[in-house]
């Protein structure tokens, strides 16, 4: 069975339709509240790996004048000082993160979430039924 992980915040509408829809679905998913559980640099650091993504798509913008940085000077930065400043500020990051096994996608979407989640196999009068998700 794959290990699904939503790193989650429960004040985000996006996050919350994300795990809405992984409940709808009967995954069984481990729910991290980064806010509440904020993420190692490692973890981090392999979560950005994992994702194939540039840091700094990972920061919420509108949040930066909190922690006085300019956006400007935040693009500049490479990505090892842009994952300490989410270690450090967890609410920098702006989206949900899905990983499953070794694959992650930002849950900003349930297109995005199919693309790594594991196919449902079910079986109905005898017959197996593949459905897509």
């Amino acid at each position: 069975m794959a290990k699904i992980i939503l790193y989650h915040d429960p004040k985000s509408s996006v996050s919350r339709a994300a795990l809405v829809y992984l409940e709808q679905q009967r995954y069984q998913v481990k729910v991290v509240r980064y806010l509440e559980q904020p993420l190692t640099v490692g973890k981090l650091s392999s979560i950005v790996q994992r994702l194939a993504l540039p840091a700094v798509q990972l920061v919420n913008q509108e949040l930066l004048a909190k922690i006085k940085m300019p956006y400007e000077r935040l693009v500049q930065l490479p990505d090892e000082q842009i994952i300490n400043l989410i270690a450090e500020h967890p609410q920098l990051l702006a989206y949900p993160i899905l990983v499953v096994d070794k694959e992650a996608v930002l849950a900003t979407s349930q297109q995005n979430m199919l693309r790594i989640l594991p196919m449902r196999v079910y079986e109905y009068s005898n017959k197996v039924i593949l459905l897509s998700y």
